[in-house]
Order: structure tokens, then C-alpha cells, then sequence
């Protein structure tokens, strides 16, 4: 019938099919044999297409380009001729039976999914698994990782198209094809190495479809009528004129067209050379080169014995000499080491039995502030306000107050209720307020929301708007709870708040403490030791401190404790220190003036 050819047609951008195909040169038209093909588009293999065997008939005449790419022949078809599959990638050209085919194909696509799952997995592995001293940090794991997963996928695709091949035998069967589909249209292509033709060698032929290599076209005047004709009468003008056909010999006769491929011969062509292996060379060649730069820099080196420091110069000889001759007693002895620790919130009298959800704050006017409210002549007139401190909002706040005075026998009567709402959402450090007026000399207060903080606070910013309330008392614990965030914004907040009221400095002193640069926290009382975290917010390490017991009883007898640890920045130690009866209830840190290392 003529002469057979069976190749695999693989995905490519330029291909439409993918499978075993078989390419019968007949005498007028090319018979194409579609073995296990699927459609191939730019979505990729659709599987759900799969043709077990279809025969496509086609004239040369419909042939729209033969060229290669790479190792492949690519043939493209008139879509018109040949619908859908019309545009073949042919590789791994055999002898075989199709089945051996089908088996390299799934192979291929088996090494093809392996070279895009592998390399980012394998990047991974080896930076997790790298040693310490071969790379170190974030960016040495990352550099590591990327260069394993380009290794990786580089020799993944060397394996792509070594099954892709099939070897010199499948070079010589394209090249093969591509001389015989040539002569049938009507160029003459170059003998490949190893085949020995049949028919008359001639100049080679160019592609159809643009692509040009080692091949020239011949005289267009010695092709065939459809052939010419598609070619244009430009091209026979300029074979005419010299142009194209100055060196074309006049068209042979047709051969005789041989029924079999001719046997092909063995050759020693050397392998090709992979595109792969200078890729792989340079990411070889960047692995040592990163491996030599951290083993000459990043590996710490021994210090070189006293015997040869001579070789290095007289200074370093000299320092040498006058670091032997000091006195070992008159050398300072090393700070001892403290275990470091890291404190949230100073440790004060204004928070130690917890943040209240729901913070109430009586006052008889805007400036008024100690919480006391008083009847005057058996009746009450005062402010009641109300603050959310949780991080979440509160819906329909409720108050309830209950007034009563005693008779002669001391018994209450006269109970009079006021109930307090507040319908809605109270937001996260927003504050309500309602004025209250009632009958009676004793006060009972119920809030609807009772218990301390468990969550997170109101932020920050809800006590910043705060600190400009009218109520004078919501004023001071929105910067009691600005400091409770360790926010430098509470001393704003007291300076605003202009000089304190008698009933007010305790307060603001512990304000100010809890807002200061060194402050003590988590302080308990452990077998007659005293345990605490000393924490230095500051940028500035300090030496030399005085922690100094608070207390009403205590007065020119308070407890203190001198301190020679450096507290380092950013960072606090943990302190065990001798205690003698109770736990204080409050701690002062005092710095030693010019006390700084």
C-alpha cells in the first residue's frame, strides 16, 4: 500500500492530538491511522475523547506545514481535510507494535505530572532536613529549597524528553518521513544518515507553515499544478527572474514509489546533546560555589594558637603580651546570669482583683470623683455612669438602684426603686449616664452585668475618646485602663486631667507607676522568698534599681531590696530575693541616678 511510519504524537502547543498514530505514504494521498489519540486543546487532554481507532484520508495536497521542532516533526493538515485532529507533534518513531507505544505514553505522561508535583515537595524536604552548618536561617532555607526544587524539576523534564525521544533509530525514521512526505508533494529532501533512498536526492525542501532550516526550495516551476498554484505566480516570477531558482536543478522524474521503508542502517551518530545538561551544570555549579562560600565564611573558625599570634604582626603580639601579664584577682567577676521573663502590665493595687466588665461610677457632679454620694435631707441627686470594658458590646444595659431609710427602731422602710436602661448596643469602652434623683438615706446598686474581664479589653482607642468625657471620674479610668494597656497615652490622659484632688493622688501616683519604664509584675510570696518579674520597657539598659514596699502601715520601716543585676532592654529578669513577713501589697522601682552600664 505504501510506506508506514508509526511515531507518538505528543502534547505540545502547536498539536491537537495526543497518542499512538501510524502514517501510510500512499501513492496519491497519506493515509493517517489514529490509534488511542485524544483530543488535545489549549484546556489541555481531554480525557472523555479517546478514539480507538479512526483512518483519516488526505490528499499531499492538504498538508499545511512539515517542519521540526526540537526532536519532533510537526505536521499540520488543511482543518478542512482533516477534523478535529489535524495538528500532530510526532516523536519516539518505532517499529513496534502500538501497544509498546501506548505503554512510553503513559510513561511520559507519568514523568510529566512527577515534574510539576516533585520539585516544590523535594524543595521543602531538603531545607527541612538541611543540617545547621550546611544553611541557617529563613533566607538560607529558602535559597536551599529553591535551588533543590529547580535541580529537581530540570532533571524531571531530562526525563520528560528522554521517554520522549525513543533513541538515534527514531531520529532516523522522522527524518525518514520527513523525505518521503517531501518527495510526495514535490521537494526533495536531503538523505538522512543511516537511510539509504530509493529515490533521487535533490536540494532540500523548506516547510510548510514559515519554518525554515537547512532545507532551500527548489524551482517552483517543476512542481505539481496544486502545488504551484498555491504557491502564487510571485514565487514562479522570482524563480523566473533568479531569484528563488537560480540554483535549482530542473525537477526530476518521479521515482518509483517503494512499496516498504527501506531497511535502516546502524549508526554511530553520537547521542544528541540534552538541553538539560548545562542547565544542570549551573545549578551544580551554584550549589558548590554556596557550599564553598559557607564553609570558608560561616563556619567559626578556632582562635589561633599563642605560638603563632608572632606571625601576625607586633600589635596583636603586643596585645597578646599585655593580656597575659593582668592580674586574673584584679579582674572584674562576670554578672551572674538571671533567667529573663517578659511582663504584660505592671502588677497594681488598681487591677489586681480584676478588670470589671461593667464599671459603675456614682458621682455628685461632673468634677466630683471619690464615688461617695450622700442624701442630703433624706433625698439623693446624683450621677450614675457606666462603662464597657469587655472587647465585645453589651446589649441593654440594665442598673437597678434600691433607696430605703430606718425608722426609730432601725428597721428599713420607705424602699423606693429606680431602674436604670439602657437600650441597645453599648459599645467597647463607651460610657452611659443617667441622673437619678430618689427619697431615702441608704443606697443598693444591682448592675445587670456583674464579674471581671475573662477575654480581651476594650482597645485602646475607645479610652483615648474617653479620657474626654465630662464625667471628671470616667476621665481618670479611662487612663487607669490606658495604663492597664501599658499605653504612654495615660500620662496624656493625666496631664489633661489637670493637678490631683487629695482623694485622687493615690490613684494617680499608681498611674504614673504602672506607666513607667521599669516596672515589676507577677510578684508572690514563694516558701519566705520573694518572686518577681523585673521588666525594662525602655531602649536603655539600667543597672543599679531599688524596689521599695508601698505601704499606709509600713511608713519609715518599708522594705526594700538593692539590686546590681543590669536589666537588659526590651526584656526583664527573674528575681528571687529574701522576704521577711507578709507579701508587700505594692511595689515602687526606684533608678539609680547615672546608674547605666
Amino acid at each position: 500500500m505504501g510506506v508506514a511510519f508509526t511515531a507518538l504524537a505528543i502534547a505540545e502547543a502547536r498539536a491537537n492530538a495526543v497518542g499512538a498514530v501510524r502514517l501510510v505514504c500512499g501513492e496519491e494521498r497519506l493515509f493517517i491511522d489514529l490509534l488511542l489519540v485524544a483530543w488535545h486543546g489549549a484546556g489541555g487532554f481531554a480525557p472523555g475523547a479517546v478514539v480507538e481507532s479512526l483512518t483519516i484520508e488526505v490528499p499531499y495536497s492538504a498538508i499545511r506545514a512539515l517542519f521540526r521542532h526540537g526532536r519532533a516533526l510537526c505536521l499540520a493538515l488543511d482543518p478542512e481535510a482533516c477534523a478535529p485532529y489535524n495538528r500532530f507533534s510526532l516523536t519516539r518513531f518505532t517499529e513496534e507494535p502500538v501497544e509498546a507505544l501506548a505503554s512510553a505514553y503513559q510513561a511520559r505522561q507519568r514523568a510529566h505530572v512527577a515534574s510539576h508535583a516533585l520539585p516544590i515537595p523535594a524543595g521543602i524536604v531538603a531545607a527541612l532536613a538541611a543540617p545547621a552548618d550546611l544553611a541557617s536561617g529563613p533566607l538560607g532555607l529558602a535559597s536551599l529549597a529553591v535551588v533543590v526544587a529547580t535541580a529537581t524539576w530540570l532533571i524531571a523534564r531530562a526525563v520528560v524528553r528522554s521517554l520522549s525521544w525513543g533513541g538515534p533509530g527514531s531520529d532516523r525514521r522522522r527524518d525518514a518521513l520527513e523525505a518521503e512526505l517531501s518527495r510526495r508533494m514535490g521537494f526533495f529532501a536531503v538523505a538522512p544518515s543511516g537511510v539509504s533512498p530509493q529515490f533521487p536526492a535533490a536540494s532540500p525542501a523548506v516547510g510548510f507553515g514559515g519554518r525554515q532550516g537547512s532545507r532551500r526550495p527548489l524551482d517552483p516551476r517543476g512542481l505539481p499544478a496544486p502545488l504551484r498554484d498555491r504557491l502564487g505566480a510571485r514565487a514562479v516570477r522570482r524563480a523566473i527572474s533568479g531569484e528563488l531558482g537560480a540554483q535549482a536543478s530542473p525537477s526530476p522524474a518521479t521515482p518509483r514509489e517503494p512499496s516498504t521503508l527501506p531497511a535502516l542502517a546502524g549508526s554511530d551518530a553520537p547521542l544528541g546533546r540534552p538541553r538539560a545538561i548545562l542547565p544542570i551544570l549551573a545549578v551544580a555549579a551554584l550549589v558548590v560555589a554556596t557550599l564553598a562560600f559557607v564553609q570558608r565564611f560561616a563556619i567559626p573558625r578556632e582562635p589561633p594558637a599563642l605560638l603563632e599570634i608572632a606571625r601576625m604582626g607586633s600589635t596583636v603580639q603586643a596585645r597578646a603580651n599585655r593580656w597575659a601579664e593582668l592580674d586574673p584577682a584584679a579582674l572584674e567577676p562576670l554578672e551572674p546570669s538571671l533567667p529573663r521573663c517578659l511582663c504584660e502590665r505592671a502588677d497594681s493595687l488598681l487591677w489586681r482583683g480584676g478588670v470589671p466588665r461593667l464599671s459603675l461610677h456614682p458621682s455628685s457632679g461632673p468634677d466630683d470623683s471619690d464615688g461617695a454620694i450622700e442624701p442630703d435631707e433624706g433625698e439623693y441627686d446624683f450621677d450614675f455612669a457606666v462603662v464597657n470594658n469587655d472587647a465585645e458590646p453589651l446589649r441593654d444595659v440594665r442598673v437597678v438602684l434600691t433607696f430605703s431609710r430606718r425608722d426609730e427602731g432601725g428597721r428599713r422602710v420607705g424602699i423606693t426603686e429606680r431602674g436604670l436602661f439602657y437600650e441597645g448596643l453599648l459599645r467597647p469602652g463607651r460610657a452611659v449616664k443617667w441622673h437619678v434623683t430618689a427619697p431615702g438615706t441608704e443606697i443598693k446598686v444591682e448592675p445587670g452585668v456583674v464579674g471581671t474581664l475573662e477575654g480581651e479589653p476594650a482597645p485602646p482607642e475607645a479610652y483615648v475618646a474617653l479620657a474626654r468625657a465630662r464625667s471628671r471620674a470616667v476621665r481618670i479610668h479611662a487612663a487607669a485602663m490606658l495604663a492597664y494597656h501599658r499605653d504612654p497615652r495615660a500620662l496624656d490622659a493625666l496631664r489633661n486631667l489637670g493637678a490631683p484632688m487629695p482623694a485622687e493622688a493615690e490613684v494617680f501616683a499608681r498611674i504614673r507607676r504602672a506607666t513607667a519604664e521599669v516596672i515589676p509584675c507577677d510578684v508572690m510570696a514563694q516558701g519566705g522568698r520573694l518572686a518577681l518579674c523585673l521588666f525594662n520597657a525602655s531602649a536603655v539598659a539600667h543597672r543599679g534599681t531599688t524596689l521599695r514596699e508601698l505601704s499606709e502601715t509600713a511608713g519609715s520601716s518599708a522594705r526594700q531590696w538593692e539590686l546590681d543585676a543590669t536589666l537588659p532592654v526590651h526584656e526583664g529578669l527573674k528575681l528571687d530575693l529574701p522576704l521577711q513577713g507578709e507579701l508587700p501589697p505594692e511595689l515602687a522601682v526606684d533608678l539609680r541616678e547615672g546608674a547605666r552600664p
